[in-house]
């Protein structure tokens, strides 16, 4: 049986843990109320300060608070980006669409993603609130033992000074089919609106040496292609 897996940021893995409602209460509504847990039932909690899940068993349920004790713990190895920084920069698209594609980059190991203001984004506001809770569930549900960074909303210029290599990903007849990874530790995977870029956008990504690749499919929504430029640079 699959455990119930919960971050927990200052966990401190002691030998006996509580919960209580005023500082975790999501996580104690879950526990308590959503899973209907019973004593001896068994949850994970991780703290990503360091590779191991931690399996706590219940032993005490009040109505206010939750008391584990500690039964065991698991090494995580993960493959992070395969040893690389992965950042995603996606222009903004739908709200529901940018949601998936940032629940997405949790599950396909990336380190960071950057909303970007493009000339053809749809849409100007986020609700960060909202997409931080999402990357903290992806990463319960994923196994991660990282949050990724999610950056404040930047304009394409705002990023061109930072070092490592930048792919830029079009639907343009002569660019590069993906066909290998890259060696750079840092990498900037660019992915458009569901207009595409605009000319003076791909000037500018000439300007600045920015790599173009396509991807070998047909031409995709602007979720369905972050999600596979990502997954396609770190075969």
């Amino acid at each position: 049986m699959r455990l119930h897996r919960f971050y927990i940021d200052n966990l401190i893995p002691n030998q006996e843990i509580k919960l209580n409602s005023k500082d975790y209460s999501d996580t104690v509504h879950q526990i308590a109320n959503v899973f209907r847990a019973k004593i001896n039932d068994d949850f994970i909690f991780f703290n990503c300060l360091d590779s191991y899940d931690y399996v706590y068993t219940l032993v005490n349920i009040d109505k206010k608070e939750l008391q584990f004790v500690l039964k065991d713990k698991i090494e995580k190895k993960t493959n992070k980006g395969q040893g690389r920084n992965i950042v995603l920069c996606q222009s903004i698209i739908k709200k529901d669409n940018f949601e998936l594609v940032v629940r997405q980059m949790v599950e396909a190991g990336v380190s960071s993603v950057i909303p970007m203001l493009t000339d053809r984004s749809e849409k100007k506001l986020l609700n960060i609130d909202r997409l931080e809770k999402i990357i903290v569930e992806a990463t319960e549900q994923s196994g991660r033992n990282d949050i990724i960074k999610l950056e404040k909303t930047l304009k394409i210029e705002d990023i061109l000074s930072r070092a490592g290599e930048k792919i830029v990903f079009d639907t343009i007849e002569n660019s590069d089919v993906v066909k290998e990874n890259t060696k750079s530790s840092d990498l900037y995977i660019f992915v458009g609106p569901e207009g595409g870029w605009t000319d003076e956008e791909k000037k500018l990504f000439v300007k600045n040496d920015f790599i173009f690749k396509i991807l070998p499919t047909y031409t995709l929504r602007a979720e369905t292609a972050a999600i596979s430029a990502v997954i396609y640079m770190l075969k």
